[in-house]
C-alpha cells in the first residue's frame, strides 16, 4: 500500500476532531452549538455542492428515484443533525479526547449491528467471536480512557459526567447509521458526494430552524450578528463546515481503493490522535488539558479493538 494511501485517511480523519474544535471557536461567538451548527452544516452544504457540480452530476432527482428506493433512504440529514450539535456540547465539557472517544464507541457497536442484522439493506456480516473479542477491547480501552478504570492526572470532576458520556456514545451511534444510509442514497443517486450534500442541506435547514424558533434555544438576534462581526484573521472559525466535507469526500475517494475496513481504521487513528493534540496542546484557542500516560494507553487499546473489528 503506498504512503499516500495511507497518510490521507490518517489526516482525513484529524478532519473530524479539528472541525469539532474550530466548531467549539463558532459556538463561544454565538453562544449556541444549534446555530453554529447550523451555519457548518450551510458552509459544507456550499462545498459539497460545488464539487457536485465540478463532478458533472446533475442537482436535479427524478420521479423514480423516490419511487424506485425506500424512503429511509432520505433520512440520513434527520438523524446527523444529532451528532454535530452533540459533539459541539461535548467538547468544551469532557475535552477534545473524550469527546472523539465516546461517539466511536457509538459507531464501532452500531456498526456491528448493522452487519450482523443487514439493517438499511445493508450485506449480513455476521458476528464472529474475534469481532466479539475486538468489541469488548474497544470497551475497556474506552473505560480507560474516560476514567472509568485507574485515576488520571488529567481528571476533574465534571457534574453529571456519566449523562454525558451516554450521550457521547448515542451521538455515534447516529453517526454510523446516517453514514450507512448515505451511503445508500449515494448509490441511488450514483454520487456519494450529492448524497452528502443532500444530507447536509438538511441538517442547515433543521439546525437553523431549531436555534432561530425553539423556545428554548433560540438564539438573540444580536448572537446571529455577532457571528458575521469577524476579523479577516478570525475567518477559521467558518471553516469546520469544509473539514467535515473534505471527510465525506475522503471517503468516497479512497473507500473504494483501500476498502471500508482499512479506512475506518486509519481514520479513527487520525481523529484520536488530533484529539490528544488538541487537549495536550490547547490547539485553537482552546484550554489545555495535558493528557495521562493512563489515558494513552487507553486509547491504544480502543485503536487495537478498533483494528480487529474492522479489520478481521
Amino acid at each position: 500500500m503506498q504512503l499516500a494511501i495511507v497518510f490521507f485517511p490518517i489526516l482525513l480523519g484529524s478532519f473530524l476532531s479539528f472541525q469539532s474544535a474550530v466548531n467549539s471557536n463558532l459556538r463561544k461567538r454565538v453562544l449556541s452549538p444549534f446555530f453554529a451548527s447550523g451555519i457548518s452544516y450551510f458552509v459544507g452544504s456550499l462545498y459539497l455542492i460545488i464539487l457536485t457540480l465540478i463532478t458533472r452530476h446533475t442537482l436535479l432527482i427524478s420521479s423514480q428515484t423516490f419511487s424506485d428506493n425506500p424512503w429511509w433512504i432520505w433520512l440520513g440529514g434527520f438523524i446527523g443533525v444529532f451528532g454535530l450539535p452533540i459533539g459541539l456540547v461535548l467538547f468544551p465539557i469532557l475535552g477534545a479526547t473524550q469527546a472523539s472517544v465516546l461517539p466511536i464507541l457509538g459507531q464501532i457497536v452500531m456498526g456491528v449491528l448493522i452487519d450482523q442484522f443487514g439493517l438499511f439493506d445493508s450485506a449480513v456480516k455476521p458476528l464472529t467471536w474475534l469481532k466479539f473479542a475486538g468489541i469488548i477491547l474497544v470497551v475497556f480501552g474506552m473505560l480507560i480512557a474516560t476514567g472509568f478504570i485507574g485515576k488520571h492526572q488529567d481528571a476533574k470532576k465534571v457534574p453529571h459526567e456519566i449523562v454525558w458520556q451516554i450521550i457521547g456514545v448515542l451521538s455515534g451511534i447516529a453517526i454510523a447509521s446516517q453514514a450507512t444510509i448515505n451511503g445508500q442514497l449515494g448509490i441511488a443517486l450514483k454520487s456519494p458526494i450529492y448524497s452528502a450534500a443532500i444530507a447536509f442541506s438538511i441538517g442547515t435547514i433543521l439546525m437553523n430552524l431549531f436555534a432561530t424558533n425553539w423556545p428554548k434555544i433560540k438564539v438573540p438576534f444580536s448572537n446571529i450578528k455577532n457571528a458575521f462581526k469577524i476579523k479577516p484573521k478570525q475567518s477559521w472559525i467558518f471553516l469546520g463546515g469544509i473539514l467535515g466535507g473534505s471527510y465525506i469526500l475522503g471517503t468516497a475517494v479512497f473507500t473504494p481503493m483501500i476498502g471500508t475496513g482499512q479506512f475506518v481504521v486509519l481514520s479513527l487513528i487520525g481523529q484520536l490522535g488530533a484529539g490528544i493534540a488538541i487537549d495536550q496542546f490547547g490547539l485553537f484557542g482552546l484550554q489545555k488539558k495535558p493528557i495521562s500516560f493512563l489515558r494513552i494507553v487507553g486509547i491504544l487499546i480502543m485503536v487495537l479493538g478498533v483494528l480487529v473489528v474492522k479489520v478481521f
